[in-house]
């Protein structure tokens, strides 16, 4: 019972590692998320590498995109690509990125999946909701930190790839289970809670509940372990596995549609007549975030990775924007220059 109560007590005082070599940025994170959580700031990578174990318990690393660090061959790298050739760290990481911290022209610094993005003050409290959410859950539930930690033996263990996770939500539902599923695709960590068969709290990224269902079933190449029996105590949503799936699925059907006619590097802006087409509409939040993105991003796969309700929903959102005329695609010798911010101006 003591080291059941110690255990919990070394929980509730995980840490949240922010690795962020802008000073500004990194104060203004500390200051939304304390006192919530306890945290520590990292100016660099290098000073993660040397000194993060000894911050333990650690609940999760924030780490920048842009955040760099020599490889083997002294060629300095983004972090986030060191740490995706290397074996999961044992706890969750949130990339995020700033509004120009990701040249569109500078493939090195594509994002990573399920990427937030900080463009206005409200995404700083947007962030701070999701460490909550996460670290809530890990409280909740040491078996889960040590699965995490890739210490506690699960009952079923495979990739997406070969086992979809389709197929592992049927299996939950039929088999009316109670347990986990744990995946990773990339630096990203998604978590599925079921309870008797049925999903009842779901994490991805900056995603919570059914839209981290959809996002997760869209992985297609992902390492999972499944932990039958560990309830995780989190309820944040209550959904049929068979009524999660159609609408995954066609969310996925029509992301694929929307794909077919918007190339990743299909460049978009507003149409001529946009003013006359705005009025007497309706709009979801997700078709209202993507035209701000469009505006600022123009490139699709640019939209897509910094969409905060994730890129299904995106895909769906830039479908209905096109289809009242708001938006359109440029002709290839009609765009203009990219110009990366780190350009001399």
């Amino acid at each position: 019972m003591r080291r059941a109560a110690q255990r919990e007590s070394a929980v509730e005082q995980l840490a949240v590692i922010i690795i962020e070599p802008s000073q500004i940025v990194a104060t203004i994170l500390r200051r939304t998320l304390e006192p919530q959580m306890r945290c520590v700031v990292m100016r660099d990578a290098a000073t993660f590498e040397a000194t993060a174990s000894t911050h333990a318990p650690i609940g999760l690393v924030l780490l920048d995109v842009m955040t760099l660090l020599p490889d083997a061959s002294r060629r300095e790298r983004p972090f986030w690509h060191l740490l995706m050739e290397r074996p999961p760290l044992p706890v969750p990481v949130l990339c995020f990125s700033g509004t120009s911290s990701t040249p569109t022209d500078t493939p090195l610094f594509s994002l990573p999946a399920e990427t937030l993005t900080i463009a206005a003050p409200d995404d700083f409290t947007n962030i701070g909701r999701t460490i909550m959410a996460y670290l809530a859950t890990l409280r909740r539930s040491v078996q889960l930190r040590e699965a995490l930690a890739g210490t506690l033996r699960p009952s079923l263990r495979g990739n997406f790839a070969e086992f979809p996770a389709e197929a592992l939500l049927r299996m939950a539902d039929l088999g009316g289970y109670t347990g986990t599923l744990l995946a990773r695709n990339g630096l990203a960590t998604g978590i599925i809670a079921f309870a008797a068969g049925q999903v009842v709290h779901a994490i991805a990224g900056a995603l919570i509940g059914k839209e981290a269902v959809y996002s997760i079933n869209g992985w297609t190449n992902a390492p999972f372990a499944f932990f039958r029996g560990m309830d995780l105590g989190e309820r944040s949503m209550h959904g049929k596995v068979d009524d999660l799936i159609l609408e995954a699925n066609r969310l996925g059907d029509e992301a694929s549609d929307v794909s077919a006619s918007l190339a990743p590097n299909a460049y978009l802006h507003r149409t001529r007549t946009f003013a006359d087409q705005l009025a007497g509409k309706e709009y979801t939040m997700s078709e209202l975030e993507a035209l701000a993105l469009v505006d600022q991003y123009h490139v699709v796969r640019e939209v897509l990775a910094h969409a905060r309700h994730g890129e299904l929903l995106a895909l769906k959102a830039l479908r209905g924007l096109w289809q009242k005329g708001l938006i359109e695609v440029v002709a290839a010798e009609d765009v203009p220059p990219l110009t990366s911010p780190f350009a001399t101006r």
